[in-house]
């Protein structure tokens, strides 16, 4: 973990942050999102919890409904970008001041949510918990991690920051990062984690990155295999490498993205 939990100066809703609402994205995950729900009500008993379904096939929704959770179905299945487009849509819709994401297939560990609120407070406007700052232990293969960091390196070298982890899903987010993402599109893979920090810290919004515990999948299987990975990740890295560094270009464009070949 990355501490105790009662070190956090902040209190589970928010500590004055405003309204909270936890997204969960979730395609077939029927074997770990009741348990997901529970862990998430426990850390923060104040947050209202939305499960986007993404038009999954077995009992997800259901179940997830019936554990009391709000559910967002969505028609089609397009992938986690589309279900965070539909999250952040209606959590500026409904007037909520933070959403913070959380899996719903067990990998992101609720408890951190107060350590991800806690960065917020203090000024945060997106907080991205990764697997990989201040000495988190987490293990990923040789090829993953080789991916993880190839599009660290790109994307610190667009915004002149230091990420560890942009790939990480688990975020909290602040008024107007909701904001920016409502407005935005689809980005596709990676759109709801690469894309959507180079459009904050491209919006000039202030992203910072904390340590968090990660844990294996608790059930079920992920639904992206390993050659769509490949695919959606080498196309993004040629989508990156071709941009300008954001520090030298106009920022404040939609979502951050800018045309390749364009010059600030």
């Amino acid at each position: 973990m990355t501490g105790p939990l009662l070190s956090c100066d902040v209190t589970v809703d928010g500590g004055g942050l405003g309204r909270v609402l936890v997204l969960i994205p979730a395609y077939n995950e029927q074997d770990c999102i009741v348990t997901t729900i529970a862990e998430v009500r426990l850390a923060a008993p104040d947050a209202d919890v939305l499960i986007i379904d993404d038009a999954s096939t077995d009992a997800t929704g259901r179940l997830a409904a019936a554990a009391g959770a709000e559910v967002l179905g969505l028609a089609d299945n397009q992938g986690a970008s589309s279900a965070m487009l539909a999250g952040h849509r209606l959590a500026a819709a409904e007037g909520f001041d933070v959403a913070v994401r959380v899996d719903a297939d067990g990998q992101h560990d609720p408890r951190d949510i107060p350590v991800l609120l806690n960065a917020l407070s203090k000024g945060a406007d997106v907080v991205i918990g990764s697997r990989f700052a201040g000495g988190a232990g987490y293990r990923v293969g040789i090829g993953r991690r080789w991916a993880i960091g190839r599009l660290c390196a790109q994307v610190n070298r667009l915004t002149g920051l230091g990420f560890t982890d942009t790939t990480s899903g688990y975020r909290a987010v602040g008024r107007q990062a909701i904001d920016l993402y409502a407005e935005g599109a689809d980005l596709g893979f990676l759109g709801d984690t690469v894309e959507a920090l180079l459009a904050a810290v491209g919006a000039g919004l202030t992203v910072v990155e904390v340590p968090v515990e990660m844990r294996a999948r608790q059930g079920g299987r992920a639904s992206i295999g390993p050659v769509r990975s490949a695919v959606g990740f080498f196309r993004t890295t040629r989508s990156i490498r071709r941009r300008p560094p954001l520090h030298a270009a106009q920022l404040g464009e939609p979502l951050g993205l800018l045309p390749p070949g364009r010059q600030g």
